[in-house]
C-alpha cells in the first residue's frame, strides 16, 4: 500500500511500524500520531491470525465521529474498498 500511494503528488505517508514489530502501537496511538501530524487519513491494516485454520480474514478500523455523518460515510465505504482488496 505504501508504495502503490507514493505514486501520487503531495502524498506524505507516515507509517507506525514497517514489520518491526517489537515497539507495540496500539489503534490508539496510532490516531494520536495521525492526529499529531494533522493527517488528512489514516489507514491501519490489520491481518488477523489464528492458531484455527477456519479463522482468517482482516479487520478495517474507520472513524466513528459521527458528528460529520458524510465523512463518516465516505471513510466506510473507504474502508470497504480496502477490504475487499485484501480478500
Amino acid at each position: 500500500m505504501k508504495q502503490e500511494l507514493e505514486k501520487y503528488q503531495d502524498v506524505n505517508i507516515i507509517l507506525t511500524h514497517n514489520g518491526d514489530l517489537t515497539e507495540k502501537f496500539e489503534i490508539y496511538d496510532r490516531s494520536m500520531l495521525a492526529r499529531k501530524n494533522k493527517a488528512d487519513l489514516l489507514v491501519s491494516l490489520h491481518i488477523n491470525s489464528a492458531e484455527s485454520k477456519e479463522v482468517a480474514g482482516a479487520e478495517v478500523y474507520v472513524t466513528a465521529n459521527t458528528s460529520l455523518p458524510k465523512y463518516n460515510a465516505e471513510m466506510s465505504k473507504l474502508g470497504n474498498m480496502v477490504l475487499a482488496e485484501l480478500e
